[in-house]
């Protein structure tokens, strides 16, 4: 993945104490950037992130790991629209987008959520395309978040069920 490195590089010093300032600058970089080619993958907590699972509903993108830790990354637009689809907007022009990030390394842990807002500072550049056949929706989509987790590249997301079922168990 050779464009992991310069999308998400961060100097030594971002590394151990980021400003504000600097943080705010590594999030909203994202937003004048290109999208990321490739499967979608990341860094949340300071540990990888790869979805097993992408989901779309009207109202939000879910990003979803169960192996090896549970890690969910729910984009939540906060506005419904049916089908969630050709869309294309940064956190620069569109101030709805929420940030739900839930982790756990084990079963025997609670579960950690974080919530972000426009306020937070985080960089997003989203953009959904037209839903396919069976109602998969193609995109891509670079999220970078102020404690420095990030999540880059394509998916193809299917249409969530009515009800979800998840037990946030994590996977050997």
């Amino acid at each position: 993945m050779f464009w992991a490195v310069p999308l998400f590089a961060q100097s030594k010093k971002e590394a151990t104490k980021p400003s504000s300032a600097s943080r705010a600058h590594w999030c909203h970089v994202v937003v004048a950037q290109q999208l990321p080619k490739g499967p979608v993958l990341g860094s949340i907590g300071g540990r990888p992130f790869k979805p097993d699972v992408v989901q779309w509903n009207s109202y939000s993108i879910t990003l979803k790991q169960n192996s090896k830790r549970y890690c969910k990354v729910v984009i939540n637009l906060m506005k419904s629209q049916k089908p969630l689809c050709n869309l294309a907007f940064t956190s620069d022009t569109n101030s709805r987008p929420h940030i739900y990030v839930y982790t756990r390394s084990s079963n025997s842990e609670p579960i950690v959520e974080k919530h972000y807002t426009n306020k937070d500072g985080y960089g997003l550049k989203l953009v959904l395309s037209a839903p396919l056949a069976d109602d998969w929706v193609p995109g891509s989509l670079a999220l970078r978040l102020p404690d420095g987790s990030f999540v880059a590249g394509s998916f193809k997301a299917e249409k969530a069920p009515r009800i979800i079922w998840d037990d946030e168990s994590v996977n050997p």
